[in-house]
């Protein structure tokens, strides 16, 4: 409990605040739950939330006596009736024309009757066709001759390759095969060109030890050539022995 004057904390028990002497309860500056600073009109505390004033209650409204009631003012006396006008009489009713009497209807013309349907003539039979001659057999074509062979033509320009002999390039071979004579009897000219030259000009060069080797590899062909190692010519021709 706190002083609502002066903000200080009071027993339970006590009357009267021992900091500024105001009764318990009077004053609006504090509140008495936990004696936080509040507004003189404020109602509840804005720290606890609790009441810090009973909520005014509205004045009821006086209730307004009512006035006296005034005299009835005398009833006039009612005035009379005016006489109604006379009802003017109905002008009289038109006399209506008379109906004209309907035209009378045209008759329709009697239909004409449809003549009988002419009866169809029956149908002529179509006289019975001819009989088709009995198909002409073909008579039997003759047999035709056998097929002649014709002998092989050769074609113009070109002559028949010759067998090259298989003794004779085996002969070149042995004793000029250090300038490849007996490949260029056969047809393998880049072979026998490559020879030529290793034969010369190597030989120049090394005092005629490559033209020894040269001559050594055409006596391996030479002995090739007779054995049937080497069988064909550079055009693919087998030799003759």
């Amino acid at each position: 409990m706190f002083c609502r004057q002066c903000g200080k904390e009071l027993p339970p028990d006590s009357s009267v605040c021992s900091g500024c002497g105001a009764p318990a309860g009077n004053g609006s500056q504090f509140c008495p739950n936990c004696g936080a600073s509040t507004a003189p009109d404020a109602v509840y505390c804005v720290t606890c939330g609790a009441a810090v004033a009973a909520p005014v209650q509205e004045a009821a409204a006086p209730v307004e006596v009512a006035a006296p009631a005034e005299a009835a003012a005398p009833v006039e006396a009612a005035a009379p009736a005016e006489v109604a006008a006379p009802v003017e009489a109905a002008a009289p009713v038109e006399a209506a024309a008379p109906v004209e009497a309907a035209a009378p209807q045209q008759t329709m013309p009697p239909q004409q009757t449809v003549p009988p349907y002419q009866a169809v003539p029956p149908y002529q039979t179509m006289p019975p066709q001819q009989a088709t001659p009995p198909y002409q057999t073909v008579p039997p074509q003759q047999a035709m001759p056998p097929y002649q062979t014709m002998p092989p033509q050769q074609a113009p320009g070109y002559a028949a390759p010759t067998q090259k002999s298989k003794l004779a390039a085996g002969l070149l071979a042995f004793f000029l095969g250090s300038l490849g004579i007996h490949n260029f009897y056969l047809g393998y000219t880049g072979k026998a060109v490559t020879q030529l030259c290793v034969s010369l000009i190597g030989g120049i060069i090394s005092c005629g030890i490559a033209t020894i080797g040269v001559q050594i590899w055409g006596i391996v062909e030479g002995v090739m050539l007779l054995t049937g190692s080497i069988s064909v010519d550079g055009n693919g021709c087998p030799l003759k022995d």
